[in-house]
């Protein structure tokens, strides 16, 4: 074009319109040239952004289809979530709230986003404070990561734990999003430590409250964990002194090495139990105990756990058992040789006085025989009817006898029937005036009143039953020190000077044994230089007592008139008893056989059966060390002969079959030591 240009001033004419066309077709052919180049580069751009606008729907769906699969990802996770999960917004709005909430609450995710109250509704009302004040924490931001327990009501009315943890949720800029919570059902958990805390709380107390002393070792190292106060009175050491010390370390063992070696065998064995062992209190008093002990896991730990039960009353008492039981043979077969002494003896001279006294003295021991065996709870109580008040007043009466002190009495013109054996209320009655007695040694008054009382006249007391025999017994003596008052039931605790049978304190600790065991209650109360009052409740049937009429006295010689030529069967294992009762029946005309056992019983009475001279009755003891007793012999006797007439007889006055005797097949019963009077008169009832 510039050359074109340059070309047209120097021609002129038609020359210079030539060129000037030719310029002009040039230029056109070039444009030509230029349009087709621009329509080809429009034709590649049309397919290149066709192929950017594929490209692009093609990313854009991509990016659809991964948002799709993120957002599918996020539902799983969300949605099937076990616990009940939630999205607040800043503004407190549920954006999101798991199905799982229907599990746990009975109410659908939708019922929760179009009713948003719903959330504090389903909280129990005990709870709605604390979460309320929760929330509003929440939606303050000031709180990072929370966490609360608290109860809600389920749809049907079930009262659910449920454990709330939130944290604050933030975008990538850090702009606050809300908060996410998670509800967790933890009901089942609640309820285990709830049944934990009441176990915990029940051997607590078992353990607080037990009378045996309980002690809690490591396993390991032997130290003391914990221990019961129980122990700590048996011992007389305070928890301080116990706690993270062993046991030798504080002295409870006196043969150490002795003691460490079962130590030993405990953490192999893992249980055991040991008898005699000695224990010495902070006092260095000796107490005879016995261990049961235990290994066992708390909190991965291994404990030893110690049942001590202190034994030395219960030695002592079988000690006291076993000369009881000496006494008992010594009584019977010197009361019997003493009867035939007296018999024997022709003028009542100062020897007749003597065995006189002998014989009480037997008795008596007998009686002290009688307050062992009721101590060491060698047989139960047996029941029997009686009228009481004739009982108490001989049993007073007796009692006072030769002495300063006199017996006053209210009692009721009709009583009850109480369910107690005459003896056994004799000796209560005798126990306690005996004591007011030497309460008041330069004389004084006891009085002695007894009602019938109802269930509503029982006050604030330890009765079951609804009818009871009231008896109260007062003095106005000494009275008991205050210190003394709590220890007046416990064997062997007297204050009185020591002697025969004073000072072995038995007497209350008895009176107290058979009340107890008979479902009765006895209460103390005194005061010192004042006098004390004792009040005893004894089970009645709530029925007229029936007086029984006063039995004659039977004379030897209406004993040997009687006797006849009956042949009498004696059992019993101890010769020297045997020997007795033969004399004894013999000089008051009975043919008397003997057996050692049962078993020689039973064969000689089906020889004398068979032989056509039988034995008029038998007289079994109750208890043979060797052999069958009176319980298994009357059976093997009654099987041969269903008329056989038996005596069953005992050194055990609390025996049930003493009491209850024609239950197993006796005609009779009588206790030992007896009377040859005694023996006599219960031989003449049965034949």
């Amino acid at each position: 074009m510039a050359d074109t240009k340059e070309a047209l001033p120097g021609r002129q004419g038609s020359g210079q319109t030539v060129d000037l066309y030719e310029a002009m077709s040039r230029l056109n052919n070039e444009l030509a040239d230029m349009h087709r180049e621009l329509a080809q580069k429009n034709a590649a751009l049309e397919v290149a952004n066709a192929q950017i606008a594929e490209l692009l729907q093609i990313s854009a769906q991509e990016h659809i289809t991964a948002l799709r699969e993120s957002e599918k990802k996020y539902h799983t996770v969300a949605d099937f979530t076990y616990d009940w999960e939630l999205w607040i917004s800043p503004e407190g709005k549920l954006l999101y709230i798991s199905p799982s909430c229907e599990r746990i609450t009975g109410y659908r995710a939708e019922e929760f986003i179009v009713e948003p109250a719903l959330f504090i509704d389903v909280i129990h009302p005990d709870d709605r404070d604390a979460v309320s004040s929760h929330v509003k924490e929440e939606l303050m931001h000031t709180t990072d990561a929370a966490n609360l327990d608290y109860r809600i009501i389920t749809r049907g009315g079930e009262v659910r734990w449920i454990n709330h943890s939130c944290i604050p949720v933030h975008g990538e800029d850090r702009s606050y999003w809300g908060r996410r919570a998670s509800n967790r059902d933890i009901t089942e958990r609640k309820q285990a430590e709830a049944a934990l805390t009441i176990s915990e709380m029940q051997y607590r107390r078992l353990f607080e409250s037990a009378q045996d002393g309980i002690l809690i070792l490591d396993a390991e190292t032997g130290k003391i964990m914990d221990v019961n106060p129980c122990l700590m009175e048996m011992l007389g050491y305070s928890k301080e002194q116990c706690l993270e010390k062993t046991i030798r370390e504080i002295g409870f063992f006196k043969d150490i090495a002795s003691h460490k070696d079962k130590f030993l065998e405990l953490q192999q064995k893992e249980y055991g139990r040991y008898e005699n062992l000695s224990l010495e209190t902070a006092g260095g008093l000796q107490k005879e105990v016995e261990f049961i002990s235990n290994v066992y896991l708390v909190n991965s730990q291994k404990v030893i756990q110690c049942n001590i039960r202190d034994i030395t009353d219960r030695k002592r008492l079988e000690e006291a058992l076993v000369q009881a039981r000496k006494y008992e043979t010594m009584s019977t077969f010197s009361a019997g040789y003493i009867t035939l002494t007296k018999d024997d003896i022709k003028k009542p001279d100062s020897a007749l006085k003597f065995l006189d006294e002998a014989e009480k003295i037997v008795f008596k021991a007998r009686d002290i025989t009688g307050e062992f065996l009721t101590l060491s709870g060698s047989g139960i109580e047996y029941r029997n009817t009686a009228d009481p008040c004739k009982l108490i007043k001989d049993a007073a009466l007796q009692s006072l006898r030769s002495s300063l002190v006199t017996c006053k009495f209210n009692l009721p013109e009709e009583s009850w029937e109480i369910l107690i054996s005459p003896g056994l209320l004799s000796r209560i009655i005798s126990s306690v005036v005996k004591n007011a007695r030497e309460a008041m040694p330069h004389g004084g008054v006891v009085k002695i009143k007894a009602e019938n009382i109802t269930g509503k006249g029982k006050k604030r007391l330890p009765l079951k039953d609804d009818t009871y025999f009231f008896i109260g017994i007062s003095d106005n003596g000494c009275g008991i020190p205050r210190k003394n008052l709590p220890r007046i039931f416990d064997p062997y605790f007297s204050t009185k000077r020591m002697g025969f049978q004073k000072g072995m304190g038995l007497g209350l600790a008895v009176v107290y044994s058979i009340i107890t065991r008979l479902k009765g209650h006895i209460h103390v109360e005194s005061k010192e230089g004042i006098g004390t009052e004792v009040s005893i409740y004894l089970p009645s049937t709530g029925k007229p007592a029936v007086v029984d009429e006063k039995k004659e006295q039977v004379t030897l010689k209406e004993i040997e008139s009687a006797a006849g030529t009956k042949r009498i069967l004696f059992m019993d294992d101890e010769e020297s008893l045997r020997t007795t009762v033969k004399l004894l029946l013999k000089q008051a005309g009975y043919d008397v056989d003997a057996a050692v056992n049962g078993e020689e019983a039973l064969r000689k009475y089906v020889q004398a059966k068979d032989s056509g001279n039988p034995f008029d009755a038998v007289i079994l003891d109750l208890t043979i060390v060797a052999g069958m007793g009176g319980v298994a012999t009357i059976k093997k006797l009654l099987e041969v002969d269903p008329q056989v007439k038996a005596i069953v007889s005992s050194g055990y006055s609390t025996d049930p079959v003493i009491a209850n005797y024609k239950h197993y097949g006796f005609k009779g019963a009588f206790t030992k030591p007896a009377t040859r009077a005694h023996i006599i008169e219960t031989l003449q009832k049965i034949c």
